[in-house]
């Protein structure tokens, strides 16, 4: 495994392992990944960024990701964010049929992302920003998603949440304190991750024990796996309404 050299020369368009070893420079950034109903948000400093046989590695207090650079078609710049008076420019990283494979957005403004970015030729996203409009579902109270993660929340236990998809994966590892359940998503909100999952998208967690730790993998209506898995420590179980319906 070898480190990425923190200066890199300035050329059309960088490698994603050289853009997020620039990106180390920020003190809290997001690394978010979504789709088929599962928002992973993972914030903070990258301690270390690797690039090991074509896939990227990034690493952080109590979270790391890996990525398949080869996947990495594009990027684009989007400078267009804001909340209220502060920006949160990010960066996309696209695949070849124009998917978002996973973003990096600036939780420390515009200019420290721009000066970590300088001397790189990023293409940016022009247009009005995207404006995302929360549903206004009501959530069963036996939404199997919301069952085992309030059970979780309630054990106290460690538990590493992971979300995989096809190119990345990422990780987060600590205790969960408490569930809000609005809008449509069940939603962990903690200081170094945001979790989002759309109401209805978990039918039933698969169980499984090893000497330690206690698995749930998520899986849909259709008996396939959503890409979620929960490794709690410790092996006794969640309550049983969690796991299956």
């Amino acid at each position: 495994m070898t480190d990425i050299l923190q200066t890199v020369a300035a050329k059309a368009l960088p490698s994603a392992s050289e853009v997020l070893e620039r990106l180390r420079a920020l003190d809290r950034l997001m690394l978010i990944t979504t789709g088929g109903g599962v928002t992973h948000e993972r914030i903070g400093r990258l301690d270390k960024v690797t690039l090991n046989e074509g896939t990227i590695v990034c690493i952080g207090p109590d979270h790391d990701a890996s990525i398949t650079q080869s996947a990495i078609a594009d990027m684009r710049i989007d400078r267009r964010r804001m909340n209220g008076d502060k920006a949160y420019p990010r960066v996309d990283f696209i695949d070849n049929s124009g998917r978002t494979i996973f973003s990096a957005v600036s939780f420390v403004g515009l200019e420290p992302f721009d000066a970590a970015l300088e001397g790189f030729d990023i293409a940016p996203l022009d247009g009005d920003p995207f404006k995302f409009s929360l549903p206004d579902d009501e959530i069963n109270p036996r939404d199997p998603g919301l069952t085992a993660l309030e059970a979780l929340a309630a054990s106290n236990r460690p538990v590493t949440v992971t979300v995989e998809r096809e190119a990345y994966r990422q990780n987060w590892k600590g205790v969960v304190e408490n569930i809000v359940a609005r809008n449509g998503f069940i939603n962990i909100m903690v200081e170094n991750f945001h979790f989002h999952l759309r109401a209805g998208t978990v039918a039933e967690w698969k169980q499984s024990v090893d000497d330690d730790h206690l698995t749930l993998v998520a899986v849909d209506d259709d008996g396939k796996q959503v890409g979620l898995k929960l490794c709690v420590e410790g092996t006794e179980p969640l309550i049983v309404a969690a796991l299956a319906y």
